[in-house]
């Protein structure tokens, strides 16, 4: 319990240094606090943290053998051949989720300390208690997401160093990698090729936005989840990795009959601190972070019916970490009346989400932390 009280502490720390300025030694000790969490926890926090244990040991998930991805069975294969404990795996799988994802994000970030604290408070940090195999891929794609960024800004490979070229090659391959530790990478890597060829101004941004909300709030575009289901249940029939996802499309229903107030609690917040950056700075050349939030955003509205949306939507979170503190930051300067309300919001958005986050944490069984055992 006492363990997830620095996603409340969090809030403070926005509150106190927000408003004044960034602060490197707090969002570090924020990091590693949230790395050690992830990677010191006992085997039964998580729902699933003590099955992927009992598949590195034996091979199989409890009483389920179908297929994983290949990636993810050669990976653990190796560990297992290295006489690794079960300790230093969940290290070792720490590191490559959580560890890069807080590495890109202190690299990428021009305000680390809110990129952190948005991390910790409203982008579901807890995920990678659990979903191990996910964690890793979200890793590899924010790692190439972010040797990517340079290449994304001049789009011109023969002028790059070879140092640049081999980054940008590495980039495309870990991404490729990504998809192979989990299957649902494949939509950031969709939207990142979308990202990368259609480079949407602020007055496109905007209009896309409004009418993906709209459409959300009055659900008649519903028919997007189903035909996306259609396409999982296709490649489920000649995937065999494909089939672990059936258990997620049998959960459609209780997805596509969301009340509208929950609705609006996990899509208001969003929405309006996208419209509010990109209002006060549409004169501003978007980054690919940038860029991958606004796309999260849409999505996230058009496709909030999907029962897959909670899962594909991990990948883009740190990208918004990044891309909401850099777009405030500049708004958290200015000291204007007319900035008090995208202000206040933000504010009110991290230190709701923490308390929310704290308060589901220790109301769930399968998260009461235990250290190391």
């Amino acid at each position: 319990m006492y363990s997830y009280l620095f996603t409340v502490i969090v809030a403070i720390c926005v509150v106190a240094l927000v408003l004044r300025r960034d602060s490197k030694l707090v969002s570090a000790l924020m990091a590693v606090a949230l790395f050690l969490v992830v990677a010191l926890r006992g085997p039964d926090v998580g729902p699933d943290t003590k099955k992927y244990l009992f598949f590195f040991r034996f091979g199989s998930y409890g009483t389920d053998t179908r297929d994983f991805e290949p990636l993810f069975e050669y990976f653990n294969q190796y560990l297992l051949s290295l006489g690794l404990s079960d300790r230093m795996f969940l290290i070792i799988c720490a590191v490559l989720s959580i560890g890069i994802v807080l590495y890109t994000i202190w690299k990428a970030s021009s305000f680390k300390i809110l990129s952190v604290a948005l991390l910790l408070a409203c982008f579901q940090w807890s995920f990678y208690l659990t979903g191990i195999r996910q964690g890793i891929a979200m890793g590899f794609f924010a790692l190439g997401v972010y040797l990517m960024q340079d290449f994304y800004q001049l789009r011109s490979f023969r002028d790059f160093k070879i140092e640049a070229q081999i980054k940008t090659v590495l980039a495309a391959v870990l991404m490729m990698i990504s998809v192979f530790f989990h299957t649902t990478a494949l939509f950031a890597v969709l939207i990142f090729i979308v990202v990368f060829f259609f480079r949407a101004d602020s007055k496109f941004y905007l209009i896309a936005i409004a009418i993906s909300f709209v459409v959300a709030i009055y659900g008649a575009f519903t028919s997007i989840g189903e035909v996306m289901e259609s396409v999982f249940d296709i490649v489920e029939g000649r995937m065999s990795m494909a089939d672990r996802y059936e258990g997620y499309l049998n959960t459609k229903d209780s997805f596509s009959e969301i009340p509208l107030y929950l609705m609006l609690k996990d899509l208001l917040p969003f929405n309006v601190i996208a419209v509010a950056c990109l209002i006060y700075n549409r004169d501003k050349k978007y980054t690919v972070y940038e860029h991958l939030y606004f796309w999260l955003v849409i999505a996230a509205n058009l496709l909030h019916s999907f029962s897959y949306m909670f899962r594909m939507r991990q990948y883009l979170y740190p990208m918004a970490a990044v891309a909401v503190a850099t777009l405030m930051f500049p708004i958290l300067k200015r000291r204007k009346l007319s900035t008090i309300i995208p202000v206040t919001l933000l504010i009110a958005y991290v230190i709701l989400s923490a308390i929310v986050t704290y308060v589901i944490l220790i109301a769930m069984d399968e998260y009461n932390y235990t250290f190391l055992g």
